[in-house]
């Protein structure tokens, strides 16, 4: 199938949109909890219409179906909530459908074009169970279609700094450093991004030429990336207090991230589709049961 710079080339690339189902359950930790403040809305599916072949110089247009938000995953959560979210997913995807029926009579599963997963750094198991949803549903849809329902896999990064973008932008703020996003804390560790950006302006909308890939840093490495211009971190309440305290030293500033399936669709334009096979999680360091697995073997070697 003959490309496009934002993936194989359509039979039906008359038509100006793409109808997104986005996942975003990559940081299920991140959600605010009932009993405590915080920016929100945290994970959830989302059925949304974009454009085709947007233009990354101009805003994009976006027509939100349906949004299905999922429970926080919070020890302090309501004992109802305390199941992994990954048990709501399957369900939330069913309501999501449903309530896009609601506004859009005759829609069917199979109209989906893309699905957008947050494939990671985040939850071990919220990013393989998301990956191995979004593989199962584009196969499924593929076997009754002509046209192919392609996969995107998003950065989990990539939305929180495109929320954040859309906060300076609005609010006409700018700013003269650099921000950086730190998810999946361990220890005293967390993954870190690479710098995305200068002021309101140049926290750039995502791209397949972007740096994707950051480290993971311990406290010794903040001053560094206070050095480098760095002046605002997004990491979540979970964020190890011995970072959060260096942050704090070297005058760095820190916010929640946002993580919205509407702003892992809209970053979906501006990476390439595959297919559904290649639709993997992204890791930030080697998952526990792996080194576990590992220590495992080497004990019964020797």
């Amino acid at each position: 199938m003959p490309s496009t710079a934002h993936g194989p080339r359509r039979d039906d690339d008359a038509d100006d949109s793409r109808l997104v189902l986005a996942i975003e359950t990559s940081n299920p930790s991140a959600a605010t909890a009932p009993d405590q403040p915080g920016p929100g809305p945290g994970p959830g599916v989302a059925l949304v219409r974009v454009p085709a072949r947007p233009d990354p110089r101009a805003p994009i247009s976006l027509a939100a179906l349906a949004v299905e938000r999922l429970p926080p995953h919070s020890s302090t959560a309501a004992p109802h909530h305390r199941a992994s979210g990954d048990d709501f997913l399957m369900p939330a995807i069913d309501r999501l459908l449903a309530a896009a029926r609601r506004e859009t009579p005759g829609l069917r599963a199979t109209d989906i074009d893309r699905i957008a997963v947050s494939a990671g750094p985040g939850g071990y198991t919220g990013t393989r169970v998301a990956c191995a949803v979004g593989k199962f549903l584009a196969e499924a849809i593929n076997s009754r279609r002509a046209i192919p329902c392609m996969c995107v896999r998003v950065p989990s990064h990539f939305g929180p700094v495109r929320n954040r973008i859309k906060e300076l932008e609005m609010g006409n703020q700018e700013t003269t450093g650099f921000g950086v996003v730190a998810l999946a804390s361990k220890d005293d560790t967390a993954w870190f991004s690479n710098p995305l950006g200068r002021g309101c302006s140049t926290w750039n909308t995502p791209s397949a030429n972007m740096p994707k890939f950051g480290e993971v840093l311990g406290a010794g490495e903040i001053p560094a990336l206070a050095e480098a211009g760095v002046v605002e971190i997004l990491a979540d309440r979970f964020f190890p207090a011995s970072l959060k305290n260096a942050a704090e030293s070297a005058g760095i500033r820190l916010r929640e991230p946002v993580f919205d399936p509407v702003d892992v669709a809209e970053v979906s334009c501006f990476l390439p589709e595959i297919d559904a096979a290649e639709l993997n999680p992204i890791y930030p360091r080697e998952p526990d049961a792996v080194t576990l697995w590992r220590a495992r073997a080497r004990d019964k070697s020797s």
